[in-house]
């Protein structure tokens, strides 16, 4: 049996429905300049208003 893969099991949000409550510098997210996935959630927190409560680090793409 293959080791199950990592993953996120709950969301972050600011309801009772929403998880784990936006602490700040509770989470730490790393994007990728060449990746949509990491656009898609740079574009969500900004339009759930966790910018700021959710600490991100742009990662250089490689050569």
């Amino acid at each position: 049996m293959s080791p199950r893969p990592h993953g996120i099991r709950s969301r972050i949000g600011v309801g009772a429905a929403g998880g784990f409550y936006p602490a700040p510098h509770r989470y730490q997210l790393y994007l990728s300049q060449g990746c949509p996935r990491s656009l898609h959630l740079s574009i969500t927190l900004d339009l759930l208003g966790l910018k700021d409560s959710v600490a991100t680090t742009i990662l250089a793409h490689p050569a």
